[in-house]
């Protein structure tokens, strides 16, 4: 007897071993598209800039070299034009602070587009190329993002402190300008804090 082999010559067998071959692959492949450091807890900005006024003390350092961001975000996001700003907040007053604003400026007085941790995200993979990836994997790195992210605009109880990242798009190699201006608005006044 002689077994039939389908028109399109495919057995089941292959059909179904290639099926679980590529359920494999697949999960294995649901894992960060990036590698992203975690903020580390109870330790201060490496190379910081600190700036304070009668309220506030702002901490800040911007990621500017290629081979930092390789350690913290598995990538080069200075050549893709997209700087991270490392930033640390305190409140030392008795009141809380509802509204504190983060701007930044380039060495000609011109505001740096802010990227939220998605848009950033969106960035990185087109400067990558990467196209190719798992809904799963690509969650995972945007949560990752998402955790060390400050908003734009903050609030802070009385003697409250906070650490995490901005994303802005500079729109050029960032390590060509390291000329940058951090802005931080507390509704009664505007601290400069440079980041050179």
């Amino acid at each position: 007897m002689v077994a039939r082999i389908p028109a399109h010559g495919f057995t089941p067998m292959f059909c179904l071993s290639f099926s679980v071959v590529l359920c494999l692959f697949l999960s294995a492949c649901s894992v960060p598209l990036y590698k992203v450091a975690p903020i580390p807890k109870n330790t201060s900005i490496e190379a910081g800039q600190t700036a304070t006024n009668d309220r506030v003390t702002v901490t800040a350092s911007a990621l500017t070299e290629d081979d930092k961001a390789f350690e913290r975000f598995d990538t080069n996001l200075p050549l893709a034009g997209i700087l991270v700003v490392d930033i640390q907040v305190v409140n030392r007053s008795a009141r809380s602070i509802e509204s504190l604003k983060f701007e930044l400026q380039d060495a000609t007085g011109k505001s740096v587009s802010y990227l939220e941790p998605k848009k950033a995200l969106k960035a990185i993979m087109k400067f990558e190329g990467v196209r190719m990836y798992t809904i799963e994997g690509r969650q995972q790195t945007l949560e990752q993002l998402q955790a060390m992210a400050l908003p734009k605009k903050l609030s802070l109880g009385s003697q409250e402190e906070k650490r995490g990242v901005l994303f802005f798009h500079a729109k050029q190699d960032v390590a060509k300008n390291k000329a940058f201006t951090l802005l931080i608005k507390d509704g009664r006044e505007t601290i400069r804090l440079p980041l050179s």
